[in-house]
C-alpha cells in the first residue's frame, strides 16, 4: 500500500495595502481566503493528487515543502511560490496539483473579496515502508 503525503496546512498570511504615509496597513483583512471546506479539504486534496516523487522514493528522502500562493478576489490561485524547498521533484509536483486547484473563498475586507497569501506546509514522509508507485 502506498502510504500518502501528509499535509499540515501552516498558517495564513494577510494581504494589507500599503499606500500610506510611514507603510502603515491601510485595512486588515477580516477573513482569509480559504480552501472550500476548510482545512481538512485542504489536507484530503492534497493528498488524492500528490504522487511522491520517483527520486525521492529511491532515495528514501522525506521532509516538508512550504509553499505562499496568491489568491485573488475571485478565489483563483494566481501565482504560487516555493518557501521551502525539499527538492526540484518535490517543487514540480506539488506546482502541479496546486496549479489545478480548484478555486478557493477569497478573503474579505469590508465586507468585500480581496487578494490575499496563504502558506501551508506539505509534508512527505513514510513509516518504515516504501511506498508502491502509481
Amino acid at each position: 500500500n502506498k502510504e500518502l503525503p501528509v499535509i499540515q496546512p501552516e498558517r495564513a498570511i494577510p494581504a494589507v495595502t500599503n499606500d500610506k504615509p510611514n507603510n502603515a496597513p491601510s485595512a486588515i483583512v477580516l477573513s482569509q481566503a480559504e480552501f472550500p471546506g476548510g482545512k481538512t479539504k485542504l489536507a484530503n486534496y492534497l493528498k488524492r493528487n500528490l504522487v511522491y516523487p520517483e527520486t525521492g522514493l529511491d532515495e528514501g528522502k522525506e521532509g516538508t515543502t512550504v509553499i505562499r500562493i496568491n489568491v485573488d478576489k475571485n478565489g483563483n490561485v494566481k501565482a504560487s511560490e516555493i518557501v521551502n524547498s525539499m527538492g526540484k521533484e518535490f517543487d514540480r509536483e506539488i506546482m502541479k496539483v496546486v496549479s489545478r486547484m480548484p478555486k478557493w473563498n477569497p478573503a474579505t475586507q469590508n465586507c468585500e473579496s480581496v487578494e490575499s497569501s496563504v502558506s501551508f506546509k506539505v509534508e512527505f514522509r513514510y513509516d518504515n515502508k516504501v511506498p508502491q508507485r502509481k
